[in-house]
């Protein structure tokens, strides 16, 4: 139990982390960093939802 709310709030301190950049990229009209960041996000997304899942 312990080792899933861990993972989970590191996925969710990654997760803010990327927000912050994929915002930056959008200001600097960055359209290959808009794309890295957005698919990282959307795969953290994911693990986070397993990982509430099993929580």
């Amino acid at each position: 139990m312990e080792k899933c709310r861990e993972k989970l709030e590191d996925c969710r301190e990654k997760m803010d982390q990327l927000e912050k950049d994929l915002e930056k990229a959008y200001a600097e009209e960055n359209d290959i960093l808009i794309k890295k960041y957005t698919e990282e996000l959307e795969q953290l997304t994911s693990m986070f939802e397993k990982f509430k899942k099993e929580s």
